[in-house]
């Protein structure tokens, strides 16, 4: 407490000091980036014992993770006597790699009347990690989507494409989204494949169904079509998954038909 109290004014009275203290990870860092205090918040976060510490550069201020830009942009707002804020990187010597969220601000030492800087951190390393690893699953899981032998869409209730697989009838995955599923839906089945889908909204049960379309060769094409309703958290339907896959239909003759 004495060491924070020596390097910031007087006017902070002990209770904010305190909870200063024992709410946060604290260095005092001088002109030249070199630690002239670290709380023991701070020492355990980085797993380093204060004397370690102290005197020594400020390995958060440099670290290698972060662009030159990062740097420039805070000793830039510093020397102007503004405070700093955003997220520090540093790896440890245990190899953990640990991010802060830093407010750093330029302060006049009552005693020598020099400029300190003084940094505020709070660990988010966990919620980064999460963060990390939620996009590792969702980046996985696109990639398992897109490689699906079908076509997957997200529907309103109306057919409105909310969301693609994969492109659709020589459509662009990107020009889909946006337009409606029935657009891309020849005239013949149009009233068929609509109805079916409705069916789905309606009864909130998911429904299969079958239909064909004849290519550009002639050749009739069978697909197999899924429709499943997704509910929002009060039970209504907020959309809808419609999967549509190629099937292979072997055609068979009636004996009586070939004689």
């Amino acid at each position: 407490m004495e060491a924070i109290k020596y390097y910031l004014s007087n006017d902070l009275n002990e209770d904010v000091l305190s909870l200063i203290k024992d709410n946060s990870l604290i260095t005092i860092t001088d002109a030249l980036g070199r630690v002239e205090y670290a709380n023991d918040n701070y020492c355990n976060t980085i797993e380093r014992r204060v004397n370690r510490v102290s005197g020594e550069a400020h390995e958060l201020l440099k670290s290698h993770l972060h662009t030159g830009a990062v740097y420039k942009d805070l000793w830039r707002t510093l020397k102007m006597g503004h405070r700093w804020t955003g997220v520090l990187t540093e790896t440890l010597e245990s190899k953990k790699t640990i991010w802060l969220e830093a407010t750093i601000i330029p302060i006049e030492c009552d005693i020598d009347r020099q400029t300190k800087f003084l940094g505020l951190y709070k660990d988010v390393t966990n919620l980064y990690e999460e963060n990390n690893a939620l996009l590792v699953a969702k980046t996985e899981a696109l990639g398992f989507i897109e490689s699906l032998p079908f076509n997957v869409f997200s529907i309103t209730k109306h057919g409105k494409i909310l969301n693609a697989n994969k492109d659709f009838c020589d459509i662009k995955k990107s020009d889909l989204i946006g337009t409606y599923l029935y657009d891309h839906i020849e005239m013949s089945i149009f009233e068929f494949f609509k109805k079916n889908i409705d069916a789905a909204f309606r009864s909130k049960v998911p429904n299969r169904f079958e239909t064909s379309k004849y290519n550009s060769k002639r050749k009739n094409i069978f697909y197999s079509v899924i429709v499943a309703p997704v509910f929002n958290e009060l039970g209504g339907v907020f959309s809808g998954t419609v999967t549509i896959q190629e099937i292979f239909k072997t055609i068979t003759f009636d004996e009586n038909e070939e004689e």
